[in-house]
């Protein structure tokens, strides 16, 4: 019988509030558990949610954290902490989600309780050109990584990014984000594609451009509503269809970044400007986005910044043609850029060309989209990444032999 492990996620959000990366980690666990790891969340309790409960067989207790905090995912830490000073046993690995450097003595308090740590690095760290500011930046990741036993980076970008910064190559550890392969892959026929369609609003003869993820300015939603005057002007049957909450704060978080909500101003001033705004759609949050991704004919990220993005990965399973900008962190794991996907650009009249082009040509979207599968079928696999979570759990648990 294979011997329990129990990993302690501390994040600053988890379901039912939206984060990709906890998202990811949701979907792991049926597998987790049959390998013998079990999960037990501690994060910030969020509006009206339950502050313990078990969801999909995941122990969650939540803490409320003072939005007025200095640092949240500290405060956060301390708590558990705490908790756990009082607690009849400790788990058997701590793992961070967003570890800020203000968290570090919490993080030597778990180690000094016997704990191995790992810090999941979830967005590309920025690069950094001039001497002095690097100076600083590898002494700040030195003090705030120094403590852990090991960091996941999701891509071979985050690692070197982290390499260059002064982190030891010997514990940072490869893990990319895996695809569930049965439940993002494309539509078994064209009936069942449009029965899908109708049921979410569109007809067969539509052409949908579809973005999944938080409308906010890291994701460049305000290049693809400038570019679209033009995809409209050209393709009068396109629909925009933006997946994914109208902010990027969670719900009952009353800390907003004036910038986004500024952000947020831009975007609904874009819209109303825009020709035909009747044909741009938000659904906000949605459980089902393998439909969504199922009935596309062109996905668009046109991001500024990612760590991974899992739904570039799921869109390509799905055998959906891909357009993505150069953003910092685009991982290689996502193949070949004019092979698995198409790579645009920030200026919104290229942009709006690189889609029009892809809507104009099906046979060129048959060819990229199962390119994007047979990738991703082929690199992965989310099997390939359960496994590769369990193996470090297991060597970490010989650290406290």
């Amino acid at each position: 019988m294979v011997d329990e492990i129990e990993v302690c996620l501390v994040t600053l959000y988890y379901y039912p509030v939206l984060s990709g990366a906890t998202e990811r980690f949701r979907r792991y666990v049926p597998k987790l558990l049959e390998r013998g790891v079990k999960l037990h969340v501690m994060t910030i309790q969020h509006s009206d949610v339950p502050s313990h409960e078990i969801v999909d067989g995941i122990e969650i207790d939540r803490f409320p954290i003072a939005s007025s905090d200095k640092d949240l995912s500290a405060a956060l830490l301390h708590r558990v902490i705490e908790k756990w000073k009082t607690a009849s046993r400790y788990p058997d690995i701590l793992q961070i989600i967003s570890h800020s450097i203000y968290g570090t003595p919490q993080v030597w308090r778990a180690r000094w309780m016997g704990i191995p740590c790992l810090n999941t690095i979830t967005m590309s760290p920025m690069n950094v050109t001039a001497a002095t500011t690097r100076i600083k930046v590898m002494i700040y990741q030195w003090i705030k990584n120094l403590p852990f036993n090991a960091l996941i980076a999701s891509s071979s970008v985050v690692a070197e990014t982290l390499a260059g910064q002064g982190v030891s190559r010997s514990r940072i550890e490869i893990i990319p984000n895996g695809v569930d392969l049965q439940r993002f892959k494309p539509c078994d026929s064209k009936i069942q594609r449009n029965k899908i369609r109708f049921k979410l609003g569109f007809s067969e003869d539509d052409e949908i451009l579809l973005f999944v993820g938080f409308v906010s300015s890291r994701k460049g939603v305000d290049v693809l509503l400038q570019a679209w005057p033009q995809i409209i002007a050209r393709r009068p049957k396109a629909y925009l269809l933006l997946v994914g909450p109208r902010h990027s704060h969670p719900i009952g978080y009353k800390n907003i970044d004036p910038a986004e909500k500024m952000f947020a101003e831009k975007v609904d001033a874009l819209i109303s400007n825009s020709p035909m705004p009747e044909r741009i759609k938000f659904t906000g949050e949605v459980e089902n986005v393998e439909d969504y991704l199922c009935i596309a004919d062109v996905f668009v990220l046109p991001s500024r910044l990612e760590g991974f993005a899992n739904v570039v990965a799921e869109a390509m399973a799905s055998g959906l043609p891909c357009i993505l900008t150069p953003y910092q962190g685009l991982p290689e794991e996502f193949g070949n850029p004019g092979q698995e996907y198409i790579l645009g650009s920030y200026d919104p009249d290229d942009l709006a060309e690189s889609i029009v082009l892809l809507l104009e040509n099906q046979s060129k979207r048959d060819v990229i989209g199962r390119a994007a599968r047979n990738w991703v079928e082929k690199n992965l696999d989310v099997e390939k990444s359960i496994d590769s979570f369990e193996l470090l759990y297991r060597r970490l648990m010989l650290t406290k032999l």
